[in-house]
């Protein structure tokens, strides 16, 4: 429905004998510039588009690395366990 840098607006849209009939219209709030307890900046980024067809589940912003709603930690990543 509508897109901005802080807020999606997503409407539901239900089906009654064969027709479509708009919904309830929900907002979700993008967290910007956030502090977070480690000292670095929280930042969500909308990835929809206005038109986009959504299905309840799926990503609807970029978080913290995050890309294209899959998890971004680059190449090579080293990891160790420890039991």
């Amino acid at each position: 429905e509508h897109v901005e840098a802080r807020e999606v607006w997503v409407r539901r849209i239900n089906e009654v004998d064969g027709q479509e009939v708009k919904g309830d219209l929900d907002k979700y709030r993008m967290l910007k510039f956030v502090r977070s307890n480690q000292g670095t900046c929280y930042n969500q980024r909308p990835i929809v588009k206005v038109g986009d067809h959504v299905t309840k589940g799926e990503i609807l912003a970029d978080g913290p690395s995050m890309e294209l709603g899959e998890l971004a930690l680059g190449r090579n990543v080293l990891v160790a366990f420890m039991t």
